[in-house]
């Protein structure tokens, strides 16, 4: 504790530490301090926000005033609708992340899709980099700009520029934003989707896509933008065409998988998961995330189910690696496993599309109710818990043979709903 000091920055690393081996808790506190610490940094207080995502005590109505609060930091500034009113068919779209993830799962697809019905896309990219799905967005775009070293002013001018009538912003108050900038209004019309789940707070920001489950109209009042719901679900999903096969047959023995990202296995999750190993004494668990090549964190995940009486060779640990080895992966798993409050997307598509079902809980906040929206788009609302001993009784009953192959072949039937 005294190494933090009076160093913002110091506290939220330790934060992102604690966050990324599932001590949400303890996360939360750090990035309290750092925010305290820099009470006029938005993006520490954004920290705090994400930090806040990951905890069972939290809800649209708290995370949305946080975002608000939060917001307030980001406008330094007097929002004035740009001059030039735009080109009715030119979207821009802003990410940092114009990479493998969520953009390109969720939002690529709908990219795609515009330029075939004439749209002039052009995509501001929040960092200058290269990976092996760039040249798609690239191939997509009319326009591919690098703004991460532009000032709000030049940013601004180059949306004006490029007649940008609607913008898309697909961070939110993610790590990368640039919501300083949004603030004071780049484009007659602005839009929160992709990677953000939440309001932004940001009065200059117009709309957010949202859906009935994840965003049911009783919460209109938490966002400060107009919440436009797609009638099922926000997003749109597909997988690369060199995919491999969906699994129509359960593995022989049960195994039950998560392949979200650490931080997600909060302590609420881990005493689900344990429960539902109990229930199953045969079963195993297949954890896939980003460090598990590291054998202290293996380690130091084995010891928390340990704790709970789960020896370590009932869990499987598999580092990240491709997509498709990920994809294949799938034919391990008898039923994955939803995490929450922070619950799961593309993994919840990705598991769904390879004919694996998912178990989620539905919470109390946007993110808490990600994969209960795709599952209910997909008239799959059975597999979503409303309590953790239904979630827990739901992964139960679906590792059974009969009923997981029942499962499958009813979520086969429904393929053609997720392209």
């Amino acid at each position: 504790v005294s190494a933090g000091g009076n160093d913002p920055v110091a506290w939220r690393d330790f934060g992102n530490a604690l966050k990324n081996i599932g001590e949400a808790e303890a996360a939360a506190d750090k990035y309290a301090v750092a925010s305290r610490l820099a009470p006029k940094s938005g993006h520490l207080g954004s920290a705090l926000l994400l930090g806040s995502t990951f905890l069972q005590s939290e809800s649209t109505a708290s995370l949305g005033q946080r975002a608000r609060e939060t917001a307030e930091r980001y406008c330094t500034g007097e929002a004035s609708r740009p001059v030039h009113p735009g080109s009715l068919n030119t979207f821009g779209f802003y990410s940092p992340r114009f990479s493998e993830g969520p953009i390109a799962s969720l939002i690529l697809p709908v990219l795609k899709e515009l330029k075939a019905l004439g749209y002039r896309l052009v995509l501001f990219s929040g960092f200058d980099h290269e990976s092996e799905i760039t040249p798609s967005f690239r191939e997509v775009a009319e326009r591919f700009i690098a703004v991460h070293e532009m000032d709000n002013s030049e940013f601004g001018r180059i949306v004006q520029e490029e007649g940008v009538s609607v913008l898309f912003d697909l961070c939110g108050q993610l790590p990368g934003n640039r919501l300083e900038a949004l603030a004071q209004r780049l484009a007659p019309i602005q839009i929160s989707w992709g990677d953000w789940f939440l309001t932004t707070g940001i009065p200059a920001m117009d709309y957010f896509i949202g859906d009935p489950v994840a965003n049911p109209p009783e919460e209109d009042k938490y966002y400060s933008e107009k919440v436009l719901r797609l009638p099922r679900c926000r997003f749109a999903f597909d997988l690369p065409a060199d995919a491999p096969e969906i699994n129509a047959h359960p593995p022989r023995d049960i195994m039950y998988g998560s392949f979200n990202r650490l931080s997600k296995l909060t302590e609420a999750t881990l005493h689900a998961w344990v429960q539902i190993l109990e229930e199953t004494p045969s079963a195993r668990l297949l954890l896939r995330a980003e460090g598990f090549e590291q054998e202290s964190l293996r380690d130091y995940t084995s010891n928390r189910f340990a704790k709970h009486g789960i020896n370590s060779e009932r869990l499987l640990f598999q580092s990240f690696s491709s997509y498709e080895e990920a994809l294949q992966n799938y034919a391990m798993v008898t039923v994955a496993l939803d995490p929450f409050p922070f619950n799961g997307c593309v993994t919840t598509f990705d598991a769904l599309r390879m004919g694996v079902p998912v178990v989620a809980l539905q919470g109390n906040s946007p993110v808490a109710r990600q994969s209960a929206s795709i599952l209910t788009a997909l008239d799959l609302k059975d597999w979503v818990a409303s309590d953790i001993d239904s979630y827990v009784e739901r992964a139960v009953a679906l590792s059974e043979a009969g009923l997981n192959d029942s499962a499958r072949k009813q979520l086969i039937a429904r393929q053609s709903h997720l392209v």
